[in-house]
């Protein structure tokens, strides 16, 4: 995670902008839109959607690397 130095790896860096980036994104689409999935119909706040697929796109990366290490 971080280096002998304290200073933080390039991985964390990269990974706080693009965090950065998801919610300043997020904050700025607050229309409502509506969700369609299977046989659920929704409507949402875009910024919600956009956090719900951050979260899970976190989760498909973090479920990954760790199949990788093993």
């Amino acid at each position: 995670m971080s280096q002998a130095s304290g200073r933080p790896d390039n991985r964390t860096i990269v990974a706080i902008v693009l965090v950065v980036v998801l919610v300043v994104f997020a904050l700025l689409n607050f229309q409502s839109v509506e969700i369609s999935f299977l046989i659920f119909r929704v409507d949402l706040p875009l910024f919600i959607v956009l956090a719900i697929m951050g979260a899970i796109g976190f989760a498909a990366g973090w479920l990954a690397a760790g199949r990788r290490k093993a």
